[in-house]
C-alpha cells in the first residue's frame, strides 16, 4: 500500500502553495500567508493548564483520486478544509485552554476505504500515528448515507479513541464536524443521547441522556408529526427557530393522555445535530468533561 507522509514543515510549504493554487470559494478572499492557521483564541478561562494537541491528517485516495469528487458546486480543496476545521476547533475549544495543530498529513491510497468512512477501525488498523489524534478524510460513507463524520468510543475490543473520520467537503456548514468528532474524542455524547425521539423529560440529568446537566434535553427531530404515535406543535424539526417543541404521545392511556412535554434544545451546541444553525460552543459542563 503506497502512502506519503509530510511533516509539519513540509505541510506549511504545501499549504502556502496550495492556497494560491486552489479556488477560494464564492468570497474570493485569500487569507494572508502568514496567518494560514489562526492563533488559538485567548480567553479568560477558569482552566489553568493549557493543552496543544497534534492531529495527523490522512487524506484517503482511490487510484490517485482525491476525496471530494462529489463537490460539484465548490471544488474540493483539502488544504482549505483542514485549515478552516483547525481554526474553528481552536475557537470553540479555547474556553477550555485546548488547541490543536496539524503535526503531519498523509496521502493514503485505499480504494476499499475511500468511500468507507464508517469503518474507523479498518482505517486505524491500516495506518495510524500513536503520537497524535488520527483524522481520516474520506470521500463518502456508503454504509450510512448522509453521515459527515464518525468517531469511536473506547471499548474492551478496541480500547482506543484517537481515531475519527470526516467527509471531504468544501461546504462551510460542515466546518464544525471536526470539532464535533473531537468532542467524542473527549468522551462527550450527543446532546440527544439516550433521549432521542422520547417524549418524557429526564429525571436524573447526571445519569440520563448525555449525562451533562447544563445541556437542555434534545429530543432530536419529530419532523413528520403528527402521526399515529405523536401529536406535535411548535418547532419540532431541524430548523433554527427557538420555539419549543411540544409533544404528546398518543400511546399514553387516560388519565395521562393529555400530558404534553416541551423541549427546547440548544441548537448552537457543538454536540447537537443542528449543523445549519451556526454551532459555536460547548456548555461549561461539557468543557469541564473535556479535561
Amino acid at each position: 500500500m503506497k502512502f506519503q507522509v509530510f511533516k509539519f514543515s513540509s505541510f506549511l510549504f504545501f499549504l502556502i502553495y496550495a492556497i494560491n493554487l486552489y479556488p477560494q470559494g464564492p468570497c474570493g478572499t485569500t487569507p494572508p500567508v502568514s496567518h494560514v492557521f489562526a492563533s488559538p483564541v485567548s480567553s479568560s478561562s477558569p482552566f489553568q493548564t493549557s493543552y496543544s494537541l497534534p492531529i495527523h491528517f490522512y487524506i484517503i485516495t482511490s487510484n490517485g483520486a482525491l476525496p471530494g469528487i462529489n463537490e460539484i458546486v465548490f471544488p474540493y480543496n483539502p488544504v482549505q478544509q483542514i485549515r478552516d476545521a483547525i481554526n474553528y476547533a481552536n475557537t470553540v475549544y479555547a474556553p477550555a485552554n485546548i488547541s490543536f495543530y496539524p503535526s503531519a498529513f498523509t496521502f493514503h491510497e485505499s480504494s476499499s476505504l475511500y468511500n468507507n468512512g464508517t469503518n474507523v477501525v479498518a482505517l486505524y488498523n491500516a495506518i495510524h500515528d500513536d503520537d497524535a489524534i488520527n483524522v481520516y478524510i474520506v470521500n463518502d460513507y456508503i454504509a450510512e448515507p448522509g453521515v459527515k463524520g464518525r468517531a469511536i468510543h473506547p471499548d474492551p475490543e478496541f480500547p482506543i479513541n484517537n481515531a475519527l473520520t470526516i467527509i471531504a467537503t468544501s461546504d462551510l456548514n460542515y466546518t464544525s464536524v471536526l470539532s464535533h468528532e473531537l468532542g467524542h474524542y473527549f468522551n462527550l455524547l450527543h446532546t440527544f443521547h439516550g433521549t432521542a425521539y422520547l417524549t418524557l423529560p429526564e429525571t436524573d440529568c447526571s445519569e440520563q441522556g448525555d449525562k451533562i446537566c447544563d445541556t437542555p434535553q434534545d429530543a432530536v427531530s419529530f419532523e413528520g408529526c403528527p402521526n399515529t404515535i405523536f401529536t406535535c406543535s411548535g418547532n419540532c424539526n431541524f430548523d433554527c427557530s427557538s420555539t419549543p417543541c411540544e409533544i404528546r404521545d398518543l400511546r399514553i392511556m387516560p388519565p395521562n393522555n393529555n400530558l404534553t412535554n416541551s423541549f427546547a434544545p440548544d441548537k448552537k451546541n457543538i454536540m447537537s445535530y443542528f449543523l445549519n444553525c451556526g454551532l459555536d460552543h460547548f456548555s461549561p459542563n461539557q468543557l469541564q468533561k473535556n479535561l
